[in-house]
């Protein structure tokens, strides 16, 4: 007022819009900061030149501070900026001098609500969803908001604090469009096993060495596994596979070869798919659980990867995994009962109590016992079914005086009571 010059950012811009948006955004400041002062003109337009005329940025802070207020669930726009916005969407839709300012409402707007692609925002239509909330996506996508939220918060979408509703929990609809897409094609293990034609023996192996992966490691997502991961991994290796006749007692399944010769199932495919060993597909059956290994290059490898494995000095631990996905603990204590032999260390570390077990320890198990997983890769069963018929003909885990060891069974038994070889 001194000089007669206006210096501020207002003076970029008529008095009638300066004027006009100075009121209409005090009154917005005032009604959340001042009530008693709600309907006093001067002190909004007092409030909105205080904020209008430091600048730009500024405004850009009232208002994302006036979108932050208005958290409630049914809370919009109008209902967050108040006359602002109702003037500037209608009564001042078409004014060219206000048109700075309804960008910068819009920017505010499209950067908090979650508007799809087509609606318009202060008379622009939007080309494009700048954000998703959980409400839009559960709607767009079909899938449960708690299953989207617990899979975003891990994606980094959402954070895992935010407690606003639904409709208020909002991320980049661009970045996160590709899982968005592809959540409602995952499966769940039966369906990936099936897609595989493999069992759910073979399908763990390969999630436990790293061969597959969920599409997400949110616990509660049962159906969390893309088909085409499966389906992808065996086709490739069913390229890599040689013509040729199978005699039954030189081939062997690839988790059969694992747990036969102690190498892990990523190592046997590593080593197909550099040609070192031969692959062959069974006659008659179909996917992952066709393909065989030869088992003399399987004996061959296992020598030169490991002086332990040659010695057939196998951790009982990783042989247990080959046998039984939860039964670690029960076939240790089998063990150290004494019903199968192995061979105790000393760890050097701390000086534990560590289990073996020599190629022949191996054999003398199998020959005496089977387990449940056994039986899934023996008949191609799922796990149920096997359950069902080992029911049926009344046969009881291994459970000497009384003291379980898990779904261990005897072999002789077993064979008895299935009346057929496993």
């Amino acid at each position: 007022m001194a000089t007669g010059r206006d210096e501020t950012w207002l003076a970029r811009h008529s008095l009638y819009a300066g004027t006009t948006i100075c009121r209409l955004l005090g009154a917005e400041l005032v009604r959340h900061a001042d009530p008693s002062n709600v309907g006093n003109l001067r002190a909004a337009q007092a409030a909105g030149f205080e904020v209008a005329c430091r600048g730009e940025e500024t405004v850009r802070t009232a208002l994302r501070e006036l979108a932050e207020r208005a958290t409630g669930a049914k809370v919009e726009p109008r209902g967050a900026f108040g006359d602002l916005y109702a003037k500037l969407s209608v009564d001042y839709l078409h004014e060219a001098g206000l048109a700075p300012f309804r960008d910068l409402l819009r920017e505010r707007i499209l950067n908090t609500w979650p508007f799809a692609a087509g609606e318009v925002v202060l008379g622009k239509e939007l080309p494009r969803r700048r954000l998703h909330s959980i409400a839009s996506a559960e709607h767009e996508t079909g899938i449960w908001a708690t299953r989207l939220e617990a899979v975003l918060i891990e994606a980094g979408g959402l954070s895992p604090t935010d407690t606003r509703p639904a409709n208020r929990k909002t991320f980049d609809a661009e970045r996160y469009s590709p899982l968005l897409a592809e959540m409602p094609y995952w499966i769940g293990v039966r369906e990936l096993c099936n897609a595989m034609g493999a069992t759910r023996n073979e399908l763990d192996a390969l999630v436990a060495d790293g061969v597959l992966f969920p599409a997400t490691a949110v616990p509660t997502v049962r159906r969390r596994w893309r088909r085409e991961d499966g389906q992808t991994l065996v086709t490739e290796l069913m390229v890599l596979a040689q013509a040729g006749p199978i005699s039954g007692n030189e081939w062997e399944t690839l988790q059969m070869a694992s747990a036969r010769s102690g190498l892990r199932v990523c190592a046997i495919i590593g080593a197909i798919r550099k040609g070192m060993l031969r692959l062959r597909v069974q006659m008659g059956v179909e996917g992952y659980h066709g393909l065989v290994v030869y088992m003399e290059d399987i004996n061959h490898l296992a020598r030169q990867r490991s002086p332990a494995t040659a010695q057939g000095l196998i951790p009982a631990t990783e042989f247990s995994r080959t046998i039984s996905r939860r039964g670690r603990d029960r076939f240790i204590a089998l063990l150290e009962a004494g019903h199968s032999p192995s061979v105790r260390m000393t760890a050097p570390k701390d000086g534990a109590c560590v289990f073996y077990l020599r190629a022949s320890d191996i054999q003398v198990f199998r020959e005496r016992f089977v387990t449940l997983p056994m039986l899934i890769e023996r008949f191609g069963e799922h796990r149920n079914s096997i359950l069902a018929r080992l029911r049926k003909a009344r046969l009881r885990p291994f459970a000497p005086e009384g003291v379980s060891y898990g779904h261990i069974y005897l072999r002789e038994e077993v064979e008895l009571g299935l009346r057929c070889k496993v």
